[in-house]
């Protein structure tokens, strides 16, 4: 959704009543944000889901990770 047009809503995640999920989800949205005004569109498409885990893991998104890792 980008209405209005300066916003971009994400609709990633189900609902949930865990702290660490919901913070967990927050972090991933943040590490995409990041990682798509940092890098350009050939790593975008070409990088592998294992750098996009290390860098959460390297910009300390903690909960990021172990929901990942845990599943």
């Amino acid at each position: 959704n980008f209405s209005p047009s300066n916003t971009i809503e994400f609709r990633l995640f189900r609902s949930t009543t865990s702290r660490e999920e919901l913070t967990a989800c927050l972090e991933a949205v943040q590490l995409i944000v990041e990682l798509a005004q940092e890098w350009d569109i050939r790593e975008v498409l070409t990088t592998p889901f294992s750098r996009v885990l290390g860098e959460a893991e390297v910009r300390g998104y903690e909960d990021f990770v172990n929901l990942w890792l845990s599943k």
